[in-house]
């Protein structure tokens, strides 16, 4: 894991919400990190993670019967990234 500081207030919150959820230190977790793995995670807990994020920042992340599931696991870069937070944690993890 790498650690950096977040620049961008959304990653700040977002980082600093799954690292209180999964008893992480935020201050190890990068955007760079695989999600999955950075966190210690399965994909029931990132369900988890995102009713969190829903409540967090009062938003509904669309679900679907079957999900597709995104390639690769990195943290969202930007407020913009925070739309595909689903595909982020509905892949299989590694």
């Amino acid at each position: 894991m790498n650690t950096t500081t977040h620049t961008h207030p959304t990653l700040e919150r977002l980082i600093t919400l799954a690292a209180r959820t999964f008893g992480k230190d935020a201050a190890t977790l990068s955007s760079s990190d695989d999600f999955f793995e950075a966190l210690g995670i399965d994909s029931m807990q990132a369900m988890d993670l995102l009713t969190e994020l829903e409540d967090t920042f009062e938003v509904e992340i669309p679900t679907t019967s079957s999900p597709t599931y995104a390639p690769s696991a990195n943290w969202p870069t930007s407020s913009g990234d925070a739309s595909n937070a689903r595909s982020l944690l509905l892949r299989e993890p590694r």
